[in-house]
């Protein structure tokens, strides 16, 4: 059963950490969370806020995946959105 968590994301300081390139800052946050194996996808890309899905339920792993790889570059809020949500296309 996939997981679906809703990322808001905004850089703490994109002057300071990406040259004030909020492009790379975007590929940067992308970068880091395609890192991780236990994604399924990274859908609904916006400037603000990206939705992952997850294959199960990693909620704990997530949190402390975001906090250690992001919190040093970017202000975030991640919510699970519903355990059996489907993005329209």
């Amino acid at each position: 059963m996939p997981y679906y968590f809703h990322l808001s994301y905004d850089t703490i300081n994109c002057e300071k950490h990406f040259d004030d390139n909020y492009d790379e800052a975007k590929r940067y946050l992308i970068c880091v969370l395609l890192s991780v194996d236990y994604y399924v996808t990274l859908e609904a890309f916006c400037e603000t806020s990206i939705v992952i899905t997850l294959s199960h339920d990693y909620s704990a792993n997530l949190y402390k995946f975001l906090k250690n790889n992001l919190s040093k570059y970017f202000n975030y809020i991640i919510t699970c959105v519903e355990k059996n949500f489907e993005i329209p296309n």
